[in-house]
């Protein structure tokens, strides 16, 4: 009996064995089921909704973080560093935020000058917080992702719009004037980062998260692109580039007269720019004999805060090249040597390019192919007269530049002109 008995316990636990093998394994582990989310784009949603969604049913209309509004209850109570303003918020227990932010206004300085005080024009903002405590977020594809507040750290820079100046005034006080139009996410030229929780797996009891930092050139570009045309900083720079290309279209002539009046042999007669003219050719003969010569008239032109006219607020700053083709025929050398140089296209290299006055300072690069000069030497656009005794160009006829197209790059966005 005894015997039976232990053979009946001894099958009893090879059961419960059995039963453990054979039963359900956890669908939960300690790491989860990993999960693919696009952490730039999520921590561009993040900064948008910090920056610029606007808080349901508040009025005015305003954003967790606005930093029109920062600027404007702080009016003159401002601090300076350097040649910025620095501005600290604080966000108390609470409230939807917690935590502090820094708002730095960076722009034109214009330093102090006998009775004038140094003043800042604004153009641009830094806004930087350390483990500052938002609502979770998330939208879209991501709205599942964030239940909870979370503690994120962030140094975000962009573009301001608008005629806000601050004058440092020689007693220590800042006053301000004006105000600011709108806000815009951050240029190429300038920096973005934030450090904040990516999901990276899910478990039975929710997300696993990691905490990383997101920056970079694709993070800038989905920061634009989430947050849309109204804040973009590429569509506002494209739109500004506009501005300055009309005052350049409208008053290129003031660019003529300084390649003329270095042709005609004037010194110095425009003082704040500056222009060299030089010609290569390549000569080739026809089964007649006639020849016909080919070539290149460049015109590499400076600029020092140049005004373009005196009703143009467009100043000009650095150094371009408008490269000519031409050419230019005769039945002889010696009829050759007296003809016209007739340009029949040019083409537009710039790189670092100031343009201030109009709007928001731009930075500008260009490779542009001009169209309002004709192909044909029958109707002449442009037309250089060349020295034979000297053998240089001597003068020139240009009215008009024309229109241009091309590839055209503003504080770091491209677009086609």
């Amino acid at each position: 009996m005894k015997k039976i008995m232990i053979l009946v316990l001894s099958l009893a636990v090879l059961f419960g064995f059995a039963a453990c093998d054979n039963s359900t394994p956890a669908t939960d582990t300690p790491e989860g089921t990993p999960v693919t989310v696009d952490a730039t784009r999520l921590a561009a949603q993040q900064v948008n909704y910090l920056l610029f969604e606007e808080i349901q049913g508040s009025s005015p209309a305003t954003s967790l973080i606005d930093i029109s509004t920062i600027i404007s209850d702080a009016g003159n109570s401002v601090s300076a560093s350097g040649e910025t303003v620095v501005i600290t918020k604080n966000y108390p227990n609470g409230g939807s935020i917690v935590g502090n932010v820094t708002l730095t206004l960076g722009g034109t300085y214009t330093a102090a000058k006998g009775s004038d005080s140094a003043t800042l024009a604004v153009t641009e903002y830094t806004i930087a917080a350390t483990d500052l405590q938002v609502p979770g977020y998330g939208s879209g594809n991501y709205s599942s992702y964030y239940g909870d507040a979370e503690k994120v750290t962030f140094s975000i820079s962009g573009a301001v719009d608008g005629n806000l100046v601050y004058t440092f005034n020689s007693n220590g006080s800042i006053t301000s004037s004006g105000s600011v139009t709108t806000v815009y996410t951050t240029l190429p030229v300038q920096s973005a980062s934030i450090t904040m929780n990516i999901p990276v797996s899910r478990t039975t009891t929710g997300y696993v998260y990691e905490s990383r930092e997101i920056s970079g050139a694709a993070f800038i570009e989905a920061f634009a692109t989430v947050a849309g045309d109204d804040h973009s900083a590429y569509k506002f720079m494209q739109d500004e580039f506009a501005e300055y290309w009309t005052q350049i279209n409208t008053y290129d002539t003031g660019i003529l007269a300084v390649i003329t009046d270095y042709l005609d042999g004037g010194e110095d007669t425009v003082a704040d720019a500056d222009a060299t003219v030089t010609y290569a050719s390549t000569n080739s003969q026809d089964s007649t004999g006639a020849y016909k010569q080919t070539g290149t008239v460049t015109v590499a032109f400076t600029a020092n805060d140049y005004k373009l006219n005196a009703s143009s607020s467009a100043v000009l700053d650095g150094d371009f090249t408008i490269v000519f083709s031409t050419e230019r025929t005769g039945a002889t050398m010696e009829a050759l040597n007296q003809a016209a140089i007739v340009a029949t296209g040019y083409t537009l290299t710039a790189d670092g390019i100031e343009l201030t006055g109009t709007g928001y300072p731009l930075t500008v690069s260009a490779d542009m192919v001009g169209t309002g000069l004709t192909t044909t030497p029958s109707s002449e656009s442009v037309t250089f007269t060349w020295n034979a005794t000297d053998s240089k160009i001597s003068a020139a006829e240009i009215n008009d530049l024309g229109d241009i197209a091309g590839s055209v790059t503003a504080n770091g966005v491209s677009f086609n002109k």
